[in-house]
């Protein structure tokens, strides 16, 4: 069906492109997804510079949210027009007349472009964006099944769309899409916890930063510090340890959940960072003169004290919420008495007991296997109850971790 938009129309470098606003449901009925091309599939590699489209990262993250928040937003899909012959633009000087002087050449770019409704309209930058307005609006998958866990939403259909269109010519699409991706560069994980609205993680995160520490003693440019930095954790551990505080809960990064669960959520943080952090004699010590006065302190107990250390930090955490889940000799103990639990333990580095479990000579561990297994032993350590396979286990992954040869076994709980 012909139609007529209004549109600007741009230049960059030999490129024009016109820029036009459409409603999401005219988007999704007419783009079409590039591997619904017909005769996509019979291409060759070099033809199709499109890559094939994620449908888990559709239904999955990117239509929930389109569905779900109402300050939903993203920018202009960028379109290569097949079939455009029929496209005809008309700038504004060409419509109205007795257009002033001062505007005349401004008023070049603006107009109306006329679709013949012969186009066949495909995003080289979008694709996934376009696929999922489809699934908010009707909340059926590629195959017309009902996404799971998605409620679609009517109102997505009205929101207006920006489209780059351009006049199709292939070696020009695979070089937009190519350079549009190249240099696309992804936000960092310590990005993503700064300024993400949609993972409630990284929200629970900036408000303990706020409320459990003094926020300028939280590295939020860095998941390490520096040895001479002033800092008493790091915003990635934060939120590191809540996801193990909160993976029964199985919180999605992509969307948040509904005002129930978040008010839940928030509790259960809250009360966990207030018990950790209130209860650890060597944190308290380190925030009790949060000016800059009292760096050179903190870095004197990062120095001696592996509890200064983000690494051992989160592993410490998770051994806690091991020994309130698993009990101390077989009953049920307060995270606030597991919290100070942790006070018992001598952490200095050169406590041996340390070595091939948090350190390895003088250098910090790293990497989610080496947490998973100090957090395993730091809980055993605290007398979290175990089974005597588990107590093997853990034995024989000591054994592993330690030099070939050593006679050391595990410390004996403490009481």
């Amino acid at each position: 069906m012909a139609s007529s938009h209004p549109a600007l129309k741009g230049r960059i470098g030999n490129t024009d492109y016109f820029l036009v606003v459409m409603a999401a449901q005219w988007v999704s009925n007419n783009l079409v997804i590039p591997s619904e091309l017909e005769g996509w599939e019979e291409e060759t590699i070099d033809e199709r510079y499109q890559r094939r489209i994620n449908w888990a990262r559709v239904e999955g993250s990117i239509a929930p949210y389109l569905a779900s928040d109402p300050n939903r937003f993203f920018g202009s899909l960028i379109v290569t027009v097949l079939n455009h012959e029929g496209m005809e633009w008309e700038p504004l000087t060409d419509v109205v007349s007795g257009i002033p002087a001062a505007y005349k050449n401004q008023s070049m770019q603006i107009g109306y472009l006329s679709l013949s409704g012969s186009e066949t309209m495909v995003p080289l930058d979008g694709q996934h964006r376009l696929a999922a307005l489809g699934c908010a609006i009707s909340g059926k998958n590629s195959t017309g099944g009902e996404i799971k866990g998605l409620t679609p939403n009517p109102k997505v259909a009205a929101d207006m769309v920006t489209l780059m269109l351009i006049k199709h010519d292939v070696g020009l699409a695979r070089k937009i899409f190519n350079k549009v991706n190249r240099y696309a560069r992804p936000t960092s994980k310590v990005d993503n916890l700064i300024t993400s609205d949609d993972d409630f993680l990284a929200i629970l995160a900036r408000e303990i930063a706020n409320s459990a520490f003094v926020p300028r003693l939280v590295n939020e440019s860095s998941n390490t510090i520096s040895a001479r930095a002033e800092f008493v954790t790091t915003l990635s551990t934060i939120y590191s340890i809540l996801g193990v505080v909160l993976a029964e809960h199985h919180v999605s990064p992509d969307h948040l959940p509904n005002q129930a669960t978040q008010q839940l959520l928030r509790q259960l943080a809250k009360n966990f960072f207030a018990a950790f952090v209130g209860k650890s004699k060597i944190i308290q010590r380190a925030m009790q003169n949060p000016a800059p006065e009292g760096d050179s302190k903190r870095v004197e107990l990062r120095e001696t004290n592996l509890l200064m250390k983000p690494f051992v930090q989160l592993a410490a955490a998770a051994a806690v919420h091991e020994l309130v889940n698993r009990g101390l000799d077989g009953k049920g103990i307060k995270l606030e008495d597991a919290c100070d639990r942790l006070n018992k333990i001598d952490w200095s580095k050169d406590n041996a007991e340390w070595q091939d479990v948090l350190l390895h000579g003088d250098k910090i561990l790293a990497g989610e296997t080496a947490r998973k297994f100090a957090s395993r032993f730091i809980a055993y350590y605290l007398g979290a109850h175990l089974e005597v396979a588990e107590v093997k286990e853990l034995r024989d992954d000591l054994k592993d971790h330690l030099p070939k040869g050593s006679k050391r076994d595990l410390p004996k709980p403490l009481k």
